[in-house]
């Protein structure tokens, strides 16, 4: 019986740590000393990231005393939108958290949480005489190699946004993060809205000349279930609306549907 020997070899390089500042923290560079209120900014909302992140109760404290009733913030937005920052640089992080919100729906907890971490290892090069355009090079190199990275582990895309399979798709693993359970009922419906709110774009007098097609948001209308829960059974009907066994008519409540 032959027995291999995986243990590793005695030339594997190591990556060595870096040492510690030896002086006090009054003495560190002036660059360092910035980075630390996002650093610290960080942390505290670092148990917000993710689709099951756990919810922050923050009690403020006002001159005569704390609040009695603290506010419980479920992301990471909210939780900035509570929040009474005075340092710029600290504000700054949060405006743009706040912006990726804004503007794309949602990561902007993924926007702190990596401008953290990468200033994290950025106030420790500061540390050991590395010039903030230096390490600004370094980020930038990293970040066009991550993207080459990532185009290659890209396992599927979106070809054809008006084809209802393939967004199905592209939506069922989102769904499924921020609604276990139910992304098989959700993403038919949800696709089904996405494909029929595509509208031509044309142009002329009479329209006669096509331009192509571009996504209309207001063609998809979300109303409220009055249940507890969605049902777990249930029948799509032809216009996109969601039918369930029982005599109540509050019960075939339409999710969502395009018009």
């Amino acid at each position: 019986m032959r027995i291999d020997d995986h243990t590793p070899a005695t030339d594997t390089p190591k990556i060595p740590k870096i040492p510690s500042w030896p002086g006090t923290p009054k003495q560190r560079p002036q660059e360092a000393l910035l980075v630390e209120p996002c650093v610290a900014l960080g942390q505290r909302l670092r148990p917000c990231y993710g689709p099951r992140g756990l919810a922050k109760s923050l009690l403020f404290r006002f001159p005569h005393g704390f609040t009695n009733s603290p506010v419980t913030s479920p992301d990471t937005p909210s939780v900035l939108n509570h929040m009474a920052l005075e340092d710029p640089s600290a504000l700054t992080l949060a405006s743009a958290a706040s912006t990726q919100a804004r503007e794309h729906g949602d990561g902007a907890g993924t926007v702190l949480l990596l401008a953290a971490s990468l200033l994290t290892q950025a106030k420790d090069l500061l540390t050991l005489g590395v010039t903030g355009a230096e390490i600004q090079g370094g980020y930038r190199q990293a970040c066009g190699r991550a993207l080459a990275l990532l185009e290659g582990m890209a396992c599927g895309s979106l070809k054809d946004p008006r084809e209802e399979l393939d967004v199905r798709n592209i939506l069922g693993p989102f769904l499924s993060s921020w609604q276990p359970g139910f992304e098989a009922l959700l993403t038919g419906v949800v696709a089904r809205c996405c494909v029929h709110s595509w509208r031509p774009i044309t142009s002329g007098d009479r329209g006669e000349v096509w331009e192509g097609v571009t996504f209309d948001p207001s063609c998809v209308r979300v109303c409220t279930v009055l249940e507890k829960e969605i049902p777990d059974q249930g029948s799509e009907t032809e216009d996109g609306q969601i039918e369930t066994d029982g005599d109540d008519e509050e019960e075939g409540k339409e999710l969502s549907t395009a018009d």
